[in-house]
């Protein structure tokens, strides 16, 4: 069995759509067990601060993709409060590219 979603032909609406259109809602819309990837143990490289990578996790096995979201919650001195939602723009095994969202 996989958490993958069913895939609709035309795409009506992505994660990043929704965090977009409500931002301040997002972590409650969406269900815990809709959760592609979670860990604590991503980390930035020094001179790629958009790319998270992850020891323990391969985003593109678990698959995550572009336009869905990735909720930062930790550590709290960085992420203060709810934490901070990004997009992703790209993902190569277990490493992700982020990017703020693009409204459209």
């Amino acid at each position: 069995m996989s958490n993958l979603p069913a895939t609709t032909s035309p795409t009506y609406a992505t994660d990043e759509d929704i965090a977009v259109r409500a931002g301040g809602d997002y972590i409650t819309l969406v269900p815990s067990w809709q959760s592609m990837a979670a860990g604590n143990d991503g980390f930035f490289t020094s001179g790629s601060p958009w790319v998270l990578s992850s020891t323990a996790t391969n985003f593109a096995a678990n698959g995550v993709a572009p336009n869905q979201v990735v909720w930062l919650s930790g550590p709290k001195s960085q992420y203060p409060g709810s934490g901070q939602l990004l997009a992703i723009d790209s993902v190569s095994g277990s490493s992700i590219v982020l990017r703020r969202f693009t409204r459209t």
